[in-house]
């Protein structure tokens, strides 16, 4: 049964044109960040100014992070939405009124908006990695092509965080059954992680660090 429901939500959304609109915008946004980062557009203005290059392991985490942070707006969308339609067209009434298990029918509607949402936010990753090489790039702001370079923060960044995000609001939508709830804990999520950000970079600072 779990198999089932799975493959039926992840079917569903493949079914949807809002998850291709929410690949493409991050697709786009990937592409375009990179493309200007290289001097695409505007090559006279691009100068190696940096110790690192733009597709080195440090500079992709940073991009990767600060842009991962608009796709995380999307988990209500997209995880919480999984649960909610049920719950919106009183289909969990009737899905609990066969031998199912509840909490296999719970899980399989969170793993398949977690697996969307992981789906959609790899879409920036391969703009990231196309914008880079777009014809016109400066290839003195690049360095040798890694491709690791761009899986490792998606693996130790992005997956944990839409996990923990996806986790809170799918419970919370669970209990209270509205979206609104939903987004809003995930913009305060959201809000918190940036105040405790930077946070962190005041007390890494040697002013602070000389204040303390």
């Amino acid at each position: 049964m779990f198999t089932t429901i799975f493959t039926h939500e992840i079917k569903t959304w493949f079914k949807k044109p809002l998850f291709y609109i929410f690949a493409a915008i991050f697709f786009l946004l990937g592409g375009i960040i990179m493309a200007v980062a290289t001097g695409v557009f505007s090559s006279d203005n691009v100068t190696v100014t940096s110790n690192s290059y733009i597709n080195s392991p440090a500079t992709i985490v940073g991009l990767i992070s600060q842009i991962a942070l608009l796709a995380y707006l999307l988990i209500p969308s997209i995880t919480g939405s999984t649960i909610h339609r049920d719950f919106k067209n009183n289909m969990h009434n009737v899905l609990y009124s066969y031998p199912i298990n509840k909490l296999e029918y719970l899980l399989a509607k969170f793993l398949a908006g977690f697996s969307i949402n992981l789906l959609v936010i790899s879409s920036l990753v391969l703009g990231l990695i196309i914008g880079s090489y777009l014809p016109g790039s400066n290839p003195e702001l690049l360095g040798p092509f890694s491709f690791w370079n761009y899986v490792q923060p998606f693996l130790v960044i992005i997956v944990p965080n839409v996990l923990f995000y996806s986790a809170i609001v799918f419970a919370i939508i669970v209990f209270t059954r509205n979206m609104n709830i939903g987004f809003m804990t995930v913009l305060t999520l959201i809000i918190v992680q940036l105040i405790t950000t930077s946070f962190v970079d005041q007390m890494e600072d040697p002013f602070w660090l000389a204040m303390a």
